[in-house]
């Protein structure tokens, strides 16, 4: 036999809310305590509230969620230790030791042992309160249901507390691990990323380079072929251009890379209808049976009456079950809650106190119900309406120790359950917008990553293949005039086309960081292999890091849409600081018509540039095109070295 290893860490995160349902548990288990320390059986005095309490120690540390490395270790030490402070003191008390009082054991076999086991253990345990029971005497109420009342007690103690701390356990494991699963989205997001770039530019510029160096060892001996090579590599680096200009469209985010959602979706529903269910339906022949079977003193009810109680307890069982299992307010709930309330205390002036078991559903319906400034009321009004009906008991005052007694435990009772109704309500509407959540931040963030590997692979990209492109109609224009010249021009195409099928495989993984330095220096090196006149400033001056990331990814851009679009002869290029900021201008001459359309290349400098509270413009008059970028440096003056 294994211990079950919780995955959930000890705290509940830094949601407030998750750290209120969070002492549903504990706040449960000392309702519990208090009904179990004050149970209405002959007690000549409190000796026996020690040992209660010393029951229920184990059970609240496990539910504190303190040493849990120890409990699954320990577990069946820690195990067979609650089993002797729960069955020992029948020996000392006998059948006054309290019904019920070995739930806390059952919920414990239930949280700390593996399925079907704990179960099993779970039945064992019930069977074994049971017979103890038989053996030293049954409790102190009617005879004919004292058996079920133990059993009831014993089971609705249980698994209440398993489904309190098992579902606030798959509420924290949900919000712990939310980074994760963003991160999972990210990286699901990056090889899908990946596998597109590379049947969109990287397999693309492989053929790109065998073509070269096809190219180039026909430069000699077979200048066609090496033309047929070089043009057949201007095509293919054309085509993966308008491919990457297509932004790689990406699909939606795999949800199959949630397994915590996956597996707390489905068992959150379902332990909290099971639990609740066996809850309501527990208590609701309970109800029946302190009709039909009232205590010494209380006339007998005739068969009408009792067949109304199974009416009325069937239909608060119902009515509850509506509250509880909505998720939000029922249509007509007033009507609903205002019927539950009669129906809760429709039986007390025929039996007493002893018909009013169902007043815990009422506090927890006042929970999920009432509105936040008179939920606790209503709550603490539905509890203390026990006691108080006890006092006024029409049977007559009761013994001042008795009163007490029983006045604790119907109380502890009504708080107790009453926050199982509410908690389980509550919990699996929390886990399932944990769900929600998650899925939503999981989406969101494969929608930026997407979004980032389209903007990075066009933005850093497109001048590269641009270059390739140029390269290969210089060299094939050269080929016939001067083979040695067509050399160099393929050598260097090579050489680019490496760099850039180095670059695309980068996009996806890591961010690339360009330096406006060497575009710079590129962009003048690309430029004048077209024979373009380059002039301006081609050094940069120190700038904070994301500053001049951004401008360099501006300037790549702008030569490439020059070179794509424009047949300029002269392109300027300077880049200006400022006290205010600094600037980068690209003015070409011979810019074509088609430069005024939209483009999604200028979109992404400026998301790029409003990132760091910049701006872009761009002019378009008598043949002439002007791009121009201002980032203000007050933004990462710190950052200048």
């Amino acid at each position: 036999m294994q211990a079950q290893r919780s995955t959930a860490p000890s705290g509940q995160g830094s949601d407030p809310s998750l750290g209120r349902l969070g002492l549903l548990a504990p706040v449960f288990l000392a309702g519990v305590l208090l009904a179990r320390a004050s149970y209405p059986s002959p007690h000549p005095d409190f000796s026996h509230v020690p040992f209660v309490v010393a029951v229920f120690v184990l059970p609240f540390w496990y539910v504190s969620g303190v040493g849990r490395a120890v409990w699954a270790r320990w577990y069946v030490a820690l195990l067979a230790l609650q089993s002797v402070v729960t069955f020992a003191p029948f020996a000392l008390f006998g059948a006054g030791w309290p019904g019920g009082v070995t739930g806390p054991l059952g919920g414990l076999l239930l949280l700390t042992l593996r399925t079907p086991r704990n179960w099993v253990l779970f039945v064992v345990a019930a069977a074994a309160d049971l017979a103890v029971r038989f053996a030293v005497g049954l409790p102190e109420v009617n005879p004919d249901v004292a058996p079920t009342w133990v059993l009831i007690a014993y089971a609705d103690s249980g698994i209440a507390l398993y489904g309190l701390v098992r579902l606030s356990e798959m509420a924290a494991a949900l919000h712990a691990t939310r980074s994760d699963l963003v991160d999972a989205a990210v990286a699901h997001q990056r090889l899908a990323g990946a596998q597109r770039l590379r049947a969109a530019v990287v397999d693309r510029l492989d053929e790109v380079l065998r073509c070269a160096a096809l190219a180039l060892s026909g430069v000699d001996t077979a200048p066609g072929r090496a033309r047929r090579e070089l043009e057949r590599a201007g095509r293919i680096v054309r085509d993966a251009a308008a491919e990457i200009r297509r932004n790689l469209p990406a699909g939606p985010p795999d949800p199959s890379g949630d397994p915590v959602a996956q597996r707390t979706g489905v068992l959150a529903p379902r332990i909290a209808r099971f639990v609740l269910l066996a809850t309501l339906v527990m208590f609701g022949v309970l109800n029946v049976l302190n009709v039909a079977y009232p205590d010494a003193g209380v006339p007998v009810p005739s068969p009408p009456v009792v067949l109304a109680a199974v009416v009325v307890s069937a239909a608060i069982v119902l009515l509850q079950w509506r509250h509880s299992a909505a998720g939000t307010r029922p249509r007509g709930w007033r009507w609903t809650f205002a019927l539950q309330a009669v129906l809760t205390y429709a039986f007390y002036p025929f039996v007493g106190s002893g018909s009013m078991t169902l007043v815990a559903f009422l506090a927890g319906s006042a929970l999920l119900l009432l509105a936040p400034r008179l939920r606790w009321a209503g709550f603490a009004a539905a509890v203390l309406s026990m006691p108080t009906l006890v006092a006024v008991a029409p049977l007559g005052p009761l013994p001042l120790l008795a009163w007490v007694l029983w006045t604790g435990y119907v109380a502890g009772v009504a708080a107790a359950w009453g926050l199982v109704v509410y908690g389980l309500s509550r919990l699996t509407g929390v886990v399932a917008e944990l769900v929600e959540a998650r899925a939503e931040l999981a989406e969101l963030a494969t929608v930026r990553e997407q979004l980032r590997i389209a903007r990075d692979t066009h933005d850093l990209l497109g001048l590269g293949l641009s270059a390739i492109a140029l390269k290969t109609d210089i060299a094939a224009a050269l080929l016939a005039t001067d083979p040695g010249r067509a050399r160099h021009e393929i050598g260097e195409l090579l050489a680019v086309a490496a760099a850039t099928r180095e670059d695309a495989g980068a996009v996806p993984t890591r961010p690339p960081r360009p330096a406006l330095a060497t575009e710079l220096r590129t962009a003048a090196e690309i430029l004048r292999w077209g024979g373009i006149e380059v002039r301006g400033s081609l050094e940069a001056p120190p700038l904070p890091a994301e500053v001049d990331a951004a401008l360099a990814t501006v300037l790549r851009e702008a030569v490439t849409n020059v070179l794509r679009h424009s047949r300029p002869t002269r392109v300027e290029l300077d880049v200006t600081v400022a006290g205010a900021g600094v600037g980068l201008t690209v003015r070409s001459d011979g810019a074509c018509p088609q430069s005024d359309g939209p483009g999604q290349g200028l979109a992404n400098l400026r998301d790029r540039l409003a990132a760091i509270d910049g701006s872009l413009q761009r002019r378009h008059t008598d043949g002439r095109f002007v791009l121009e970028a201002a980032v203000p440096l007050p933004v990462a003056a710190g950052s200048l070295a």
